[in-house]
């Protein structure tokens, strides 16, 4: 096999390492974004789209695992989340005519297919936390009314959720088991499909009450006194101690941004954390790179103020899971990066997604930053 020995490391796509046995030559087999690399069977199955902008679709490799087969044209999704159970692939794709919603195959082009159209129409339910237990897989979607537990076993018919809806609760601690109180706090959907609030961190404030912070794509309403800026927002609620709303903000672009994590700041602020999609727009000031996902942060005074935000990213897809504070005041954000050695990121890949790590000032300069991971996908919890 005729290996280059020109190879260009910062190629975006999908290689083969430890050519005859040596481990120093490296094949590409796929030139182009890909996503849910995965093995199922003998087979390895990935979804991508070469730098031609042609063969858009559903991938699995040879027998020889040499050569990309097109198993199914025209599905892609940019999320990672995919799950091998049995003889099924299942991942996540969209298209303009059913949105964002779980898929499965076979391997086969007639047994590639979308499951279910869980929020009718051009809607998503935006599949997250695929888990296979013992044949079935579990996870979460959002029909038109509300977030739920689904499960499959590859068939539409079998594809079914859960009739509960999870709740909030505050304990007392210092006496007999017991609910204190529950509170619950929403905007009013567009009708579009992306209308639910999730939460991801609460923090305990200075003042004995409590900062919610998650997402939304609702309009004014209800809770909620901004509307959303384009798609999902950034959405900030501040609580007193007996769960009374005070306030609420609205933080974003144009197209998605994703709150994944926050902390209090020693200013009696706040810093927010996650991942988006906007360009300038709206709350975003700094440009999106290369129109995929990048770390987004925001610091807010302690009413909830924006005073500034920065944005941090790679040539590919970079999102900001967690955060914490520095002992010199600033702080040290956490995440994966599917990207090369370009724009904030300054160290190469060493496999399909790594741990990326920035180091920031109190006033959001970066620092440095840091790659860690080894071949194959690795992800950073939130």
């Amino acid at each position: 096999m005729d290996i280059s020995e020109d190879r260009n490391y910062e190629a975006t796509g999908l290689w083969k390492q430890g050519l005859n046995s040596d481990p120093n030559q490296s094949l590409q087999l796929f030139q182009g974004p890909i996503s849910g690399l995965s093995k199922l069977g003998n087979s390895i199955y990935f979804l991508g789209q070469y730098f031609s902008n042609e063969g858009l679709g559903l991938y699995k490799l040879n027998d020889a695992g040499t050569t990309p087969i097109l198993v199914k044209e025209g599905v892609y999704s940019q999320e990672n989340e995919t799950v091998a159970s049995g003889n099924i692939f299942y991942f996540i794709s969209g298209d303009d005519t059913y949105g964002t919603e779980l898929w499965r195959s076979d391997g086969t082009t007639g047994g590639t297919f979308l499951l279910k159209d869980i929020f009718p129409g051009g809607g998503s339910s935006y599949p997250q936390h695929l888990v296979n237990i013992n044949g079935t897989l579990y996870f979460t979607a959002t029909d038109d009314s509300e977030t739920k537990l689904w499960k499959t076993n590859g068939t539409t018919a079998a594809t079914v959720a859960f009739n509960f809806t999870p709740i909030v609760v505050k304990p007392d601690l210092t006496a007999a088991p017991g609910k204190q109180w529950d509170k619950t706090f929403g905007g009013i959907g567009q009708g579009l499909g992306d209308t639910r609030e999730d939460a991801r961190i609460t923090i305990h404030t200075s003042d004995g009450g409590y900062l919610v912070c998650g997402t939304s794509a609702s309009k004014v309403g209800a809770d909620k006194t901004a509307a959303s800026k384009g798609d999902y927002d950034y959405w900030i609620v501040k609580i007193s101690a007996n769960g009374s709303k005070l306030w609420d903000k609205t933080f974003g672009g144009t197209d998605a941004d994703i709150l994944t994590s926050a902390i209090g700041t020693t200013d009696g602020g706040f810093l927010l954390v996650g991942y988006s999609r906007s360009g300038i727009s709206g709350d975003k000031t700094q440009a999106t790179q290369d129109f995929f996902y990048n770390y987004w942060v925001i610091k807010i005074s302690a009413n909830g103020s924006k005073l500034w935000d920065k944005t941090f990213a790679g040539n590919w897809i970079d999102m900001a899971t967690t955060v914490i504070a520095t002992a010199d005041g600033g702080f040290l954000i956490g995440g994966y990066s599917d990207s090369g050695a370009v724009y904030d990121k300054t160290e190469y890949n060493r496999g399909f997604s790594d741990y990326w790590v920035i180091k920031i000032s109190a006033n959001g300069s970066k620092l440095w930053d840091k790659t860690f991971g080894a071949q194959g996908r690795i992800t950073l919890p939130r």
